[in-house]
């Protein structure tokens, strides 16, 4: 049997530390009247942020909302109208507004995972209906790669940590690794972007841990480009071939140490 009935989730893309996030639930329904509809959403990753109130919208005006917690992260949402015998016409598209705090939040990317799906009808009847999940961006994506370089064996050679982001960077610590494990970090020096701030490396197992930090409040103005140049020096028993270096345990604060 087809189903004519999708109530979707829609998708949100706001600045970090939100308090009023707002997603729209969309309704397609080419052919039936829709007199009520309830579904469970459940927030992933969670933690993150929270719903805090349903708004019933266009087609949907005048009906009521109510929401309850089943778990940690998950969410029972329902649309109806106890009082009269209104329906929501054919072609309703948007019928209701979710509201989710993200005041904490400085960057993130959430999405909202529907299931448990029930549409009726006037009479009480289900309606056959699918489902479509939504998202939440928050603020900005920083990323962190690292350039090439060639050499030989007891040779130091450079490559740069370069950081694409949108927004002011406080603070960056990172573990590096190689494999195989033929090259070990030697020196650390700033770059324009990040003179004047303090670089510490900690040997760790296998790999160096990278903080990069200032004490007197300077931050890292949105931009692309270096951030660090680091010597590597190669291993005397390494052997012809490439060595993979990458990142782990990423994490980047802004100005007020809130973590991207």
């Amino acid at each position: 049997m087809a189903q004519n009935v999708v109530v979707t989730i829609g998708a949100a893309t706001v600045d970090g530390y939100s308090s009023d996030i707002e997603v729209p639930v969309i309704l397609t329904n080419p052919i039936n009247e829709i007199a009520g509809i309830q579904f469970d959403m459940d927030i992933t990753p969670g933690g993150v942020v929270s719903l805090t109130s349903v708004d019933a919208v266009g087609g949907a005006s005048g009906f009521s909302t109510a929401f309850n917690t089943l778990s940690d992260d998950v969410y029972r949402v329902v649309l109806y109208n106890a009082d009269t015998n209104s329906v929501i016409s054919a072609n309703a598209d948007t019928i209701m507004t979710l509201h989710f705090d993200g005041s904490s939040v400085v960057s993130s990317q959430i999405d909202l995972l529907v299931s448990g799906l029930i549409v009726s009808d006037y009479s009480g009847s289900t309606v056959s209906s699918s489902s479509s999940d939504g998202s939440i961006t928050i603020g900005q994506v920083v990323s962190l790669t690292l350039t090439d370089t060639t050499g030989d064996v007891n040779e130091t050679v450079s490559v740069t940590v370069d950081m694409d982001n949108g927004g002011i960077v406080g603070g960056v610590q990172f573990d590096l690794f190689d494999s195989p494990d033929y090259v070990t970090v030697s020196d650390i020096t700033t770059t324009d972007r990040t003179s004047g701030f303090t670089v510490t490396m900690t040997d760790i197992d296998h790999g160096t841990r990278v903080l990069v930090y200032d004490d007197t409040g300077n931050n890292i103005s949105a931009g692309t480009g270096p951030i660090l140049n680091l010597d590597l020096t190669i291993h005397s028993d390494a052997y012809g071939g490439d060595v993979a270096l990458f990142f782990n345990e990423v994490v980047v604060s802004d100005d007020i140490g809130g973590v991207y």
